[in-house]
């Protein structure tokens, strides 16, 4: 295991096992977020076969566009009207070429984060990061595979509720909040 204490904050560390092909991890009420550098195949794979909502995460909506043809308009009008996390899934991507961050049906979802530790980080290391929600059991039987790994210990604030808006065409859109 490599020695990350050369590393003055959690955000350098995880800077560095990002581009170090690694994981992070964070646990927060019996939920594990474990995240990865979006173009990393081998890590994508990993993550990929682990139970649980996933999807890119991005710190903006200027991030979003540039992974995505065709934003329907009410998506900007979405975005500025609401101060949450929120996660589009559009249809049948093209920019965004690696098929393992596609979820269902071949949907993309996009994560656009309104915390500020995950906000920062996207915004530090300006690539998108593939991230999996999943419960701390199955992190814990499936860790082992993920190295190198920075678990997060501090205390960082997570969301308790994710806001689904899929995009169904330039028009149509369904919209629905979950709680985790």
């Amino acid at each position: 295991m490599k020695n990350y204490s050369k590393f003055d904050t959690i955000l350098e560390k995880c800077i560095y096992i990002l581009s170090d092909n690694g994981f992070i991890s964070l646990n927060n009420n019996n939920k594990s977020y474990i995240a990865c550098d979006a173009k990393n195949d081998k890590a994508l794979s990993l993550l990929k076969n682990i139970t649980g909502f996933g999807g890119l995460l991005v710190h903006s909506l200027a991030m979003l566009i540039k992974l995505v043809d065709n934003v329907p308009e009410y998506v900007y009008d979405i975005y500025e009207q609401n101060n949450g996390t929120l996660t589009f899934i559009f249809p049948e991507p093209k920019k965004f070429l690696n098929k393992k961050v596609l979820i269902k049906n071949g949907n993309l979802a996009i994560t656009v984060t309104s915390l500020s530790f995950f906000k920062e980080l996207c915004s530090v290391y300006q690539k998108p990061l593939f991230y999996k929600l999943t419960d701390i059991k199955t992190l814990t039987q499936i860790e082992k595979d993920l190295l190198p790994i920075y678990r997060i210990t501090k205390n960082i604030e997570t969301s308790n509720h994710i806001t689904f808006i899929k995009v169904i065409s330039d028009e149509y859109f369904l919209t629905k909040t979950l709680k985790i």
